[in-house]
């Protein structure tokens, strides 16, 4: 009986690791450029988080200090003219005058200042969040880390594409969002975004051209 039992354990030990390798295979290989160049998530050699631009839009993900709550060691603090964010507790004074520890990164262009983080999260593919320092390919200004914004890229072939989504927040505020992609001579694409926000009896509009589609 003890010999059964033995043989049923080691067959059940072998059945877990065949499951847990099958469901590995299966899993979604995530590319970041988080060392300016394409690599597997899991062969990147640095503590690196990301977010995709599906979960950034299924979560309601609309500034960096909503996403920091789904980074570890991610946080920010704000005041009235500055917004300061620490990785793993490292970050900067309240001045406003000093440059970030964690710098943020727009499709490779550098960010200095802290009030740039407000920035909203607006038709991004997706968020990449390193950890500790990162002046070897990043350059100045990342001390703590940094977090590297790649933002959506225009389909090259359709001729016309959009979207819009509006939104409720409280205290009466709304969001509208939208997007258009036009595909000019010589299949240059190119993308016009638009993104409102209303709260209480403050209304801001953002409208940016996406600079590396447009030339």
């Amino acid at each position: 009986m003890k010999k059964i039992c033995n043989h049923l354990m080691a067959l059940a030990i072998t059945f877990a690791f065949t499951s847990t390798g099958i469901y590995a295979q299966e899993l979604e290989e995530i590319i970041v450029t988080a060392q300016k160049r394409e690599l597997s998530l899991q062969d990147t050699p640095v503590s690196v988080s990301v977010i995709s631009g599906d979960k950034i839009e299924k979560a309601s993900i609309h500034d960096f200090k909503t996403l920091s709550t789904y980074i570890p060691n991610f946080s920010f603090s704000e005041n009235a003219i500055s917004t300061i964010a620490s990785m793993r507790g490292v970050g900067i004074g309240a001045n406003q005058s000093f440059e970030n520890s964690v710098g943020l990164f727009v499709d490779g262009v550098h960010l200095a200042k802290g009030r740039q983080y407000r920035t909203g999260l607006f038709d991004v593919e997706r968020v990449e969040v390193l950890r500790g320092p990162q002046g070897t390919l990043f350059g100045k200004n990342t001390l703590a880390g940094a977090v590297n914004v790649v933002t959506a890229s225009a389909d090259v072939g359709d001729l016309f594409g959009g979207r819009i989504a509006i939104a409720g927040e409280e205290n009466g505020g709304e969001l509208i969002e939208g997007h258009s992609r036009v595909r000019l001579p010589k299949t240059l694409p190119c993308a016009l975004l638009s993104k409102t926000a209303k709260m209480m009896v403050i209304l801001t509009t953002f409208i940016m051209v996406a600079r590396d589609q447009c030339g």
